[in-house]
């Protein structure tokens, strides 16, 4: 279907619950796929949060049960011409995603649902990016894995901190337990808290562990940007690389909720999205443990 198309028959939907005729865009429980423009502007929204811009999404019509991925580093080796490569035996290892559903509702009022001037996508998709956005950035860091995604911290490599609060040799700890291969496109995730503990971290000669922020980072150390994200109390800080971080998902989709808050004069709307989410490569992570 065209994307415009699509667009149109969404709006007529979402204000006046016209059930679209197009079944390739309802789904067998009724509900109705997002156009690809709303759907990117929810995502959009959710990229505020940080771990969200650094992970690997991928958007498939259905989620695959397995991803087998390469466990062993990729063999390298010099020859002279002519002279065959050696064959080596490549150690696999599968990473089993399957199907997690999450959900959020909005209940907007019927005259605003009714008024063309009003912009309706606009407002479902602002405030279900920072409902699923906040969510999903928890979840992806240290969710357990029941009825939702595994959080990568129970998967990663932990270096355990040296007392009961973050002293400068936990930090240089955790930089050096990383691997240079993933160092290159590192970044430091800490929470809220841990960002004023590291700001007053100095070394021996009194120069600031944490350097002054950016557009772009709440802060730099070692050369790494900081962003401030949901760390636990038990892990509040980590290194890596997060594209380790494999998150597969469907299209998001959205029921009308047109009677059940009809008496409220307002009318509902449901949004789901069926996702996973896997640490593919343990070591692409190093968190302090307290």
């Amino acid at each position: 279907m065209e994307t415009r198309e699509h667009e149109v028959i969404f709006e007529n939907y979402i204000r006046h619950n016209s059930i679209p005729e197009k079944r390739n865009i309802i789904t067998s429980n009724g509900s109705v796929y997002l156009p690809a423009k709303m759907a990117e502007a929810i995502f959009l929204v959710m990229r505020e949060f940080p771990l969200q811009k650094l992970i690997t999404r991928e958007t498939t019509g259905y989620l695959k049960n397995r991803v087998p991925y390469i466990k062993s580093n990729v063999p390298v080796s010099w020859t002279s011409e002519g002279e065959e490569y050696p064959k080596f035996d490549f150690e696999l290892s599968e990473k089993v995603l399957k199907q997690n559903k999450v959900g959020a509702i909005i209940k907007v009022s019927e005259e605003l649902t009714a008024d063309s001037s009003f912009n309706i996508m606009q407002l479902l998709s602002e405030s279900f990016g920072h409902a699923l956005g906040e969510e999903l950035e928890k979840v992806f860091i240290s969710g357990y894995g029941n009825k939702k995604p595994s959080g990568f911290i129970h998967d990663c490599n932990n270096v355990s901190a040296a007392g009961s609060t973050i002293q400068y040799q936990d930090i240089i700890n955790v930089f050096n337990e990383l691997e240079l291969k993933y160092l290159v496109n590192a970044s430091w995730l800490v929470s809220q808290k841990t960002l004023s503990e590291l700001s007053v971290l100095a070394d021996s000669n009194n120069n600031k562990l944490l350097s002054p922020g950016s557009s772009e980072a709440d802060g730099y150390m070692l050369g790494k940007p900081v962003h401030i994200t949901f760390m636990p109390d038990h892990s509040p800080l980590c290194l890596g690389d997060y594209q380790y971080y494999k998150v597969l998902d469907k299209a998001p989709e959205i029921k009308h909720l047109g009677e059940l808050y009809a008496l409220e004069g307002l009318v509902g709307f449901r949004l789901t999205q069926y996702l996973d989410g896997k640490l593919i490569e343990p070591n692409a992570i190093c968190a302090l443990e307290m």
